[in-house]
């Protein structure tokens, strides 16, 4: 059987900017919908969060769209730039050495996040809990396995035929949804299960590795489509992914049970990834949701200082925790927004006045 590299179309052009400008434009709306999010739920009150509220459901359905849009852009820039590094340096793709120093430092930054200063208190003093920041794992461990599972697959059947690599990342989505709800219950306390336990147990993870890294996989496989068909530069692309979404959701909310909650991510995510591409055709995407597209992980990190208090222990989850008032809370979240948005506008410039900066990125 032969086999060949993994390229674009010879007639393919140049990439494009308005690629550019979608991919950064999902990435744009996944970090500041998170941030307002995460702004929204440790400052309201609970006497607000309810049901009986059309406005509240509305937020929280949208809301609930963040994570799986997160994970799906960093699995769909991930894999484009992987595929390209494999046209231009085919058997020899620095992608993959990039890849997984960023999913190393995803690991470093993801206990850092849970770390405190009074943890080093505890840590000196030989506490019993003293490791405690270290037994549950964080979104960003569940990112850097999701890279990880990325690099694997294509390390495996790179040199396979041509469609190896998308149908292996696809078989490897359908197999994380799938395997969820059984790997859930699994607790083994012998090493190392017990350590790998750490990243898809759920009282260990609030973003357990199964099934959010099919999320990411999901999207290197749609990473891989656009990368070889351009197909993201047509309106009917976007278009059709927008009536997919829409009937997938139809089909999907008569059975709606103990899985409602994944069932209603896989149908609005194709719709949700439809409007944001039509809009980039349009070029109806603000320059300062690309902008902050372009800076996802410092604005992360910095958004976890401010609300939840990393390294230091005090965050607005201490100032005012569940205690403003609607009017209250969309000012504070406006002023989150803002002031991210003003920090990724201006951190090239500041990576050249302070180039430590650029090693958060």
């Amino acid at each position: 059987m032969t086999t060949e590299p993994i390229r674009a179309p010879k007639s393919t052009p140049a990439p494009s900017k308005a690629r550019v400008n979608f991919i950064d434009a999902l990435r744009g709306y996944a970090i500041l919908m998170m941030i307002q999010g995460h702004t929204v739920d440790v400052v309201l009150q609970d006497k607000f969060r309810t049901r009986d509220s059309l406005a509240y459901n509305i937020w929280d359905h949208m809301r609930g769209l963040t994570a799986p849009t997160f994970f799906f852009a960093a699995g769909l820039i991930f894999a484009y730039l992987l595929l390209r590094e494999e046209q231009h340096e085919p058997g020899s793709n620095t992608r993959i050495v990039k890849g997984l120093q960023r999913a190393a430092w995803l690991m470093v930054f993801g206990f850092l996040a849970q770390f405190h200063f009074y943890d080093l208190q505890r840590l000196l003093v030989g506490s019993p809990d003293r490791w405690e920041f270290l037994s549950y794992s964080h979104v960003l461990h569940t990112i850097a396995i999701t890279l990880i599972f990325i690099i694997l697959i294509f390390l495996l059947v790179r040199n396979r035929p041509r469609f190896a690599v998308p149908l292996a990342w696809l078989l490897a989505t359908l197999s994380t949804f799938f395997l969820a709800g059984k790997v859930l219950a699994w607790d083994p306390q012998s090493l190392p299960f017990k350590l790998l336990s750490l990243f898809t147990h759920p009282d260990n993870s609030y973003f357990p590795a199964l099934p959010w890294a099919g999320f990411g996989l999901a999207g290197a496989c749609f990473g891989w489509l656009i990368w070889t068909t351009r197909w993201h530069e047509k309106w009917w692309f976007f278009a059709s992914l927008c009536s997919l979404g829409i009937a997938l959701f139809l089909v999907y909310y008569p059975f709606v049970g103990d899985h409602g909650w994944l069932q209603f991510r896989l149908s609005s995510a194709p719709a949700l990834i439809g409007i944001i591409g039509l809009l980039s055709l349009r070029g109806w995407i603000p320059e300062f949701v690309i902008r902050s597209g372009q800076e996802t992980l410092t604005i992360f990190l910095l958004h976890l200082v401010i609300l939840y208090g990393a390294l230091s222990g005090y965050g607005l989850h201490k100032l005012w925790p569940k205690e403003l008032d609607p009017v209250q809370t969309i000012f504070l979240a406006l002023v989150m927004e803002i002031s991210v948005i003003a920090l990724a506008w201006h951190l090239p410039t500041l990576r050249k006045r302070f180039p430590p900066l650029k090693w958060i990125r």
